[in-house]
């Protein structure tokens, strides 16, 4: 059996994988599964081997072959994945970026189960938002679900980061009045130049609309002097990965 899923949304696919392998695993009390990237080197070869390969301890094989943009979709493997659809004792879920090539069409039909993840927009995209803030807890207003939906099309994963995010935030009601922000480059004004607990205030209401890299980027360039020389250290340890862009920006407005 195959399961397809493809399209240029990876985080509603990726969801979806997630959900059909626990789904899976509920079903088929001794499943095995594998997963294969082909950004990692993996090959047909070793799908092959996977799938046939398994232990007396395994009741079922899945595996989950990430193919990325197709382009390992090779007419050689046309036969076996044809009899793969056709073979329900054994199973692989193939996930790509978009659709293969027209020999593959037969991967759109039955036996094989289809799902195609385009990219959500307008009143589809709003509507999603407004039900994945909602699993959350998050109430916001018509207003601020618009925005937020504007302001991350074509950009899933940050969507879905900034939802989690201002679902366990401190300025929760700020938020869920979603209020037009303030001029960006007024409050970069305000960061650069003001100081104390009316800036920390700033920075957090700032942090609810804007990516912290962002903000921290702008912000370097209307700092000079010492104030220029730390950022420039920020900017070396986020780098390295020893500090973020957060707490960063929140270390800078704390020592002024």
């Amino acid at each position: 059996m195959i399961v397809f899923l493809y399209g240029p949304d990876a985080y509603r696919r990726s969801r979806k994988e997630k959900q059909l392998v626990a789904e899976y695993r509920k079903k088929h009390s001794g499943l095995s599964v594998e997963f294969f990237d082909v950004a990692e080197g993996a090959t047909w070869d070793d799908v092959r081997s996977a799938v046939k390969n398994r232990s007396l301890f395994d009741d079922k094989k899945l595996a989950v072959m990430n193919v990325r943009d197709g382009a390992v979709f090779v007419k050689e493997e046309i036969k076996w994945l044809k009899a793969l659809a056709a073979n329900t004792d054994e199973t692989v879920f193939i996930t790509a970026d978009g659709a293969p090539l027209k020999s593959f069409a037969f991967l759109f039909a039955a036996p094989v189960h289809a799902q195609e993840f385009t990219e959500l927009s307008g009143k589809a995209l709003q509507t999603f938002v407004e039900a994945e803030a909602a699993q959350r807890g998050l109430k916001m207003g018509a207003q601020g679900l618009a925005r937020l939906a504007a302001e991350y099309r074509g950009d899933m994963w940050g969507l879905m980061t900034e939802i989690d995010r201002l679902s366990l935030s401190s300025a929760k009601d700020f938020v869920s009045e979603k209020q037009d922000p303030e001029d960006f480059i007024g409050v970069i004004k305000k960061l650069a130049y003001g100081g104390g607990v009316q800036s920390l205030t700033t920075l957090e209401r700032a942090l609810a609309h804007e990516d912290p890299a962002k903000i921290f980027n702008v912000l370097a360039a209307f700092t000079s002097g010492e104030k220029k020389r730390r950022m420039a250290d920020y900017d070396a340890a986020i780098k390295f990965g020893t500090l973020d862009y957060e707490s960063a920006l929140t270390d800078m407005i704390i020592r002024g």
